[in-house]
């Protein structure tokens, strides 16, 4: 695990090897120069022991929100370029049902989209209609890669739309989508969507977005949330119901104390010892 967080870190900041020395791998850099940056790292592991890394490029310099894809097959050592996803943004990867999946954004504020690979990530489906990956019709949409999580034979997966499509994160909506896992994801008919939670901009705060859907200790699921809040220390929690049709405050104050709350972070739960786990 320290090896895997390492990597994903050289990843997201494109420090030079030397400055990290054991520490990890480069996988891929982008020289400032270029304006084209690197964000959404993500990672899998697939059963034959592969790992899988993807990042999107973003900034003046890109032309495309595209989503690069990598393949190592000796444990991180090194890596090659097997793919590049044009569409593709803010995005995350996971492995079920012998596919590798990848679920996100067709770019900054772009439809919701997912899409499968059946040969490790070299090749892949497009979502181009609503029978192949195309979540809505319309809408503007956001997110960043954040966990897939399968409970209660679904999967589930938090998202954010921008209503109306004008400023960052005021006009942010937070919500849940999830399916039966022996449904076709591509098909967007088999997902059920939560209701839309707006921020209420008399909270403290000023918006909530990338959500991770995590399950409680007892069964329970939640949608932990970025704050953006001047503390930086703060997170929402917000409930989603067991049949995955509502998601909704607990209470007049679902704020709780997260340190990095305010930044990125991922939420994993590990299943052997029961406690949880933040990348923040």
């Amino acid at each position: 695990m320290p090896r895997l967080i390492s990597v994903c870190l050289l990843l997201v900041l494109g420090f030079p090897f030397a400055a990290w020395g054991e520490l990890g791998v480069v996988i891929d850099h982008s020289a400032a120069s270029t304006k084209r940056y690197i964000g959404s790292p993500s990672l899998a592991v697939l059963p034959d022991g592969s790992y899988v890394a993807s990042h999107d490029i973003f900034g003046p310099g890109s032309e495309y929100s595209n989503t690069v894809v990598f393949v190592s097959k000796d444990k991180g050592e090194t890596w090659e370029q097997i793919a590049e996803l044009k569409g593709q943004f803010w995005s995350s990867l996971f492995f079920s049902k012998d596919t590798l999946w990848i679920m996100g954004a067709s770019r900054e504020y772009g439809s919701a989209i997912i899409r499968r690979s059946d040969d490790g990530g070299r090749t892949w489906t497009s979502p181009d209609s609503l029978t192949s990956g195309l979540f809505f019709e319309e809408g503007e949409y956001h997110t960043a890669p954040m966990p897939v999580v399968f409970h209660n034979d679904r999967i589930w997966r938090a998202m954010e739309d921008r209503n109306p499509p004008e400023k960052w994160g005021v006009n942010f909506r937070a919500f849940v989508m999830s399916a039966p896992i022996e449904s076709d994801w591509l098909n967007p008919k088999s997902w059920t969507s939560t209701n839309r939670l707006r921020f209420d901009q008399d909270d403290p705060g000023r918006a909530w977005l990338e959500g991770n859907v995590v399950v409680g200790p007892d069964g329970e699921l939640f949608n932990i949330l970025r704050l953006a809040h001047e503390d930086g220390g703060k997170a929402a929690l917000l409930n989603i119901s067991k049949d995955g049709k509502t998601i909704s405050k607990d209470s007049d104050d679902p704020f709780i104390d997260f340190p990095g709350g305010s930044k990125k972070f991922s939420i994993r739960k590990d299943e052997r010892t029961g406690k949880y786990f933040a990348l923040t």
